[in-house]
């Protein structure tokens, strides 16, 4: 279970980001780009160690996909999901 997420949404080395309100499609460059990243709630406990020692790229690849989120909109996500965007949820995050 723990490998269940996160999901590549990168199709022909181009991938969907929503984040602002609006869709753009942009280029991969190589990258796999992971939009239904964990809530982050406790994961990093667990599930983030594992995976660093499992699949290091796969790593490399969701840390550049949060930073393609941050440039998008100009905050990170907190558990952004394919096609909807992202929103300030959690406890601790202010407005835009």
């Amino acid at each position: 279970r723990a490998l269940n997420q996160p999901t590549e949404y990168t199709e022909g080395d181009r991938f969907m980001i929503s984040a602002s309100g609006k869709s753009v499609v942009k280029d991969a460059n190589g990258r796999g780009f992971y939009s239904d990243i964990w809530a982050i709630w406790d994961t990093f406990r667990s599930t983030h160690p594992l995976q660093i020692l499992l699949e290091p790229k796969l790593c490399s690849d969701v840390v550049h996909s949060l930073l393609e989120y941050y440039k998008e909109c100009g905050w990170l996500p907190t558990c952004p999901a394919p096609g909807r965007g992202i929103s300030s949820a959690m406890i601790g995050h202010g407005t835009r």
